[in-house]
Parts: structure tokens; sequence; C-alpha cells
């Protein structure tokens, strides 16, 4: 497969995500083929479009000098083709502790994306995300229970707000390429690129199922990737239709806590199961299970005065005229204050879930309140470097605050420590006049660490109990 037949199916392909004249594109680079490719796809549409082009490569520090000979490479390559370069650095084993996950690695990488974005002032973000993607992405999706929405596979543009409130696009111009047709095209042009070792790791779920599940899957019909693909965009164009119309009847309907009961069983279930999603997305980040939404919309049918529990501290009430959802935990606890000048043996208990926190400048008292709950979890800080007061309060999943140098969502950091899913709806923070200070079991947030610099009458032992 030539260079100038792959570039116009990408041109093609590219010419429908609205890439406007003279604007900046920054371009993600880990100089695997896809990312070459890309690469040169720019060099040559940049011309015609009047594009500003700027590459940035993450170093993930996962493969040791593997990763420093691929920055090497990409830097060596974009003075080449005299390109803008950026590195970012982010040490993910370091950030795990223990096993590197395929997650903690993408988070970090679209996180440095965003950091680089704001730095060069780009337009749009483009990755290199081929046709092979999407078959490895709809069939993992699949594996893990998918919705119609996420067996669309991968978008191929996408809207995101970088660190500074800035709307920035997520582009993948050569979506509709195959990655063999993207190697031959390279290798017959004699173009350099490197291999990621890891790709080889089995350990990894995405690299098992593209090793060794995809190429028995080609053995019963060779062109299943296609298949795949074809039903992937068949999916989206549905979803896009009829979560239109159910974004419709919610937003006539719903009026911020409350959805009419009437309306809501008049629908057809595709429209009444999205907007049950939707309600239940205003209030809370978890996901209800298709049994969730199947038993709460029978309820709505069959009862004038009922309740159904979600999660821990999720319900679904069904009155004779209105459907809603509550958070339980947030309505009984609200939000707690703690005296932050008086902080000494300063216990507060919080009732709903048997849980406390107590507060010591030298940890003593800690072993009474050991005995009587089954965990703990243990921060200490700087209290010199609280903003204003402390509260305690059940956070949102897309709160985010910052630690280990990075941006990390509440949601995102419960996943990666493994916290139970039905704690992850009531697990209470600490709080200041900035945001989260502390998730117990995660992690606190940098600003407020104790350094060599703090002052040993501002350090504050603070303990989390739960029954």
């Amino acid at each position: 497969m030539d260079f100038d037949t792959l570039y116009c199916r990408a041109e093609k392909f590219a010419d429908t995500l609205g890439i406007e004249d003279e604007k900046t594109v920054l371009l993600g680079l880990s100089g695997g083929a896809d990312s070459v490719f890309l690469l040169n796809f720019f060099m040559r549409y940049k011309e015609a479009k009047k594009l500003n082009l700027i590459c940035v490569h993450v170093n993930h520090h996962i493969r040791q000098s593997e990763a420093q000979r691929d920055a090497d490479f990409c830097r060596s390559l974009c003075e080449k083709l005299g390109v803008r370069f950026i590195l970012k650095d982010c040490d993910v084993p370091a950030m795990c502790r223990k096993k590197v996950s395929e997650d903690a690695a993408r988070a970090a990488r679209y996180d440095a994306f965003l950091q680089a974005a704001d730095e060069c002032f780009a337009d749009y973000i483009a990755t290199a995300h081929n046709s092979d993607d999407v078959v490895e992405t709809v069939l993992f999706k699949l594996l893990r229970g998918a919705s119609l929405r996420s067996l669309g596979g991968i978008p191929k543009k996408r809207l995101q707000k970088t660190k500074t409130g800035r709307e920035i696009y997520f582009i993948r111009p050569i979506l509709e390429l195959h990655k063999e047709d993207i190697r031959r095209c390279l290798d017959s042009m004699k173009c350099e690129y490197v291999f990621d070792s890891t790709n080889n790791d089995n350990d990894y779920s995405r690299n098992y199922l593209r090793n060794t599940v995809l190429p028995s899957l080609k053995k019963i019909n060779s062109s299943f990737g296609e298949h795949i693909t074809d039903a992937a965009r068949t999916f989206e164009i549905d979803e896009e239709y009829i979560d239109s119309d159910a974004k419709k009847v919610f937003g006539e309907h719903y009026d911020g806590s409350r959805f009419p009961k009437d309306v809501l069983n008049a629908c057809n279930e595709a429209i009444s199961s999205r907007i049950l999603m939707k309600m239940c997305a205003e209030i809370s980040d978890i996901t209800p299970s298709r049994k969730n939404i199947c038993d709460a919309l029978l309820l709505a049918k069959t009862s004038n005065k009922a309740e159904l529990c979600f999660a821990e501290n999720i319900k679904f009430v069904v009155t004779s005229e209105n459907v809603s959802f509550c958070r339980r935990g947030e309505n009984d606890r609200g939000t707690a204050k703690l005296d932050k000048t008086v902080f000494c043996g300063d216990f507060l208990p919080l009732d709903d879930h048997g849980a406390a926190f107590y507060l010591s400048k030298d940890g003593g008292g800690f072993e009474k309140y050991k005995n009587v709950y089954k965990k703990y979890a243990k921060a200490v800080i700087d209290f010199d470097k609280i903003n204003g007061e402390l509260y305690i309060k059940t956070p949102r999943g897309n709160e985010k605050y910052r630690y280990g140098n990075m941006t990390h969502t509440v949601k995102k950091t419960m996943s990666d420590k493994k916290i139970d899913t039905a704690k992850r709806t009531y697990l209470p923070a600490l709080y200041d006049d900035e945001g989260i200070v502390w998730l117990p079991f995660c992690s606190m947030r940098d600003d407020v660490k104790v350094t060599e610099k703090t002052d040993s009458q501002n350090i504050c032992n603070i303990y989390y109990f739960e029954k």
C-alpha cells in the first residue's frame, strides 16, 4: 500500500472532522508505526490547511532504556522534519507503586497531552488510533459489559476541557486505516519507527486480546474486523439518534430533581432507560446496572410510593406523580465541620456509616479508637497549609484534586486504589476552602504534605475510622 493511496483515504476522513484552517494541532507521537504515519500525514495535510503542527511525546518510564530510546527517536524525527517537539515525563511506575496498569498509563498520557496543549495553545490533539484499535475497544468493552454507546467504539472527535478551562478537540484522522496497511506503507517508504516491547506482554488484558483472541477469531472469519467496525459505526449512529430523543424529553420535563412519572411510563423503554441514567448521573458517578434500570422502570409502572436502592446511599424514589434519585449519605450527614484551631484530640463521628474522623497532634488517643473500629486510614498534614476551614463531605466522582504532581478525578483515584464499588458512593473526604485535602485509603493533596520546612507545631495526624 503506497503512501499516496493511504493519504487520500485519511484526508477524506480528516475532512469530516471539521478541522479549521490556521489552527494549532498537537500530535501525540509515541514513535510507533501509527503515530509516525500520522506525523507524515500531517506534514502534507497541514500545508493545505495552513496548520501549525507540534508533536508531544510522553515518557512513561515503564520500559527504562527503551523509553529513553523512544524519546530520543521522536525528538530526532521532529528535528529532521522541522516540527516543534515537546517532551513530557510521567513516572507511571512511581504513581502506581505496585504493578503498572494500562489505565494508569493512559490517564497519565492524556493528562500530559492536555497540559502540553495548554502550554502551546493547541486547538486540536491528534492521536493515531486506527480501525484495529476500534475492533479491540469494542470487544474489550463487550467483555466487560457495555451499553449501545460504549459499543460505538472510539469517537472520531471528542470535545474536552483543559486544566485552564479551554475547550479542545481530540481528533483521530486515521481511524479508518488498518494497522497492517500503515506498517506496509512505512516499510515501503523505508520510514523508521520503534516497537514497544510491552505490546508482547500478555499480562496486560488488551495485549492478550490483541495477540491471542483476535488471531483466533480471524481463523473463524478473516473479515471479522471489518464486520466489527461496521457494526460499531451502526451502533454509534443508532445511539446518537436515540439519545437525542432522550435528551429532548429529559430537557422538557426534568426540573432538576424530579421527573413526571406519567411521562416516563409513556416513553419507549429505550428512551425511559436513558432518562433514568441521566437522572442518576446528576447526583452520582455510579453507573446503574441494566437490572437496576429495569427494576426501577417496573417500580414506576406498578407503585405510587416506593424506594429502590441502587447503591449503598443512592435511592430511586417513586411517588404518585414523580420519580427521583437522592443520595442518602449526603442527605443524612450533610457537611460536617472541624475546628482548625483546636485540632488536638478532635473526634468527629459520622453516624450514617459508623465512621469517624480523629485529629491529633501527636497521635495520642489513637489506640482507644483503633480497638473500637475495624479499619482505619491515616494522613499526616501540615495544618499551616490548610486554606480556610476544614470540612467533611462525600465527594462527587468528577471532582478533581492534585497529588503525585498530577490532577486526578475522585472516580479514577478510587478505581486505581481498588476501593469497593459500594463504598465509593459514600466514602467521605476532608476538604478545605480550596477543595479536597485527603481522600481516606487514597491520597492527600500535594500542597498540604509535611516537608522538611514544616514547623513541628503544625504537624497533625488525621485518622479515618470505619466499622
